[in-house]
């Protein structure tokens, strides 16, 4: 599955994300595990004001309904989740 149509499955506009945290976008891209086995790597851009820690319960909720999305649309790829803010984006294309 072309990675365009499992970027539109994931989008913030396909996924009910619970509340309580304000998320910018979310980035996927082509990822091979430690095993060699194709996989997906996913980026969960967090606005800047977000309160870190995350409310309990909210990470595991957004991994499940992003993996839940992608086995609806057909894709069977492990989806591997990472956060980050976004200043922590900015900082790190800058140097």
């Amino acid at each position: 599955m072309p990675i365009d149509e499992i970027q539109r499955l994931i989008s913030l506009e396909s996924l009910d994300l619970p509340g309580g945290v304000d998320v910018e976008r979310i980035h996927v891209e082509s990822y091979v595990d430690s095993d060699g086995e194709d996989a997906l790597k996913i980026l969960i851009v967090l606005n800047d004001q977000t309160d870190l820690p995350l409310p309990k319960g909210w990470s595991p909720e957004v991994k499940d309904r992003i993996h839940q999305s992608l086995l609806r649309g057909g894709c069977q790829l492990f989806p591997y989740t990472h956060y980050a803010l976004e200043s922590e984006l900015r900082e790190t294309s800058d140097e």
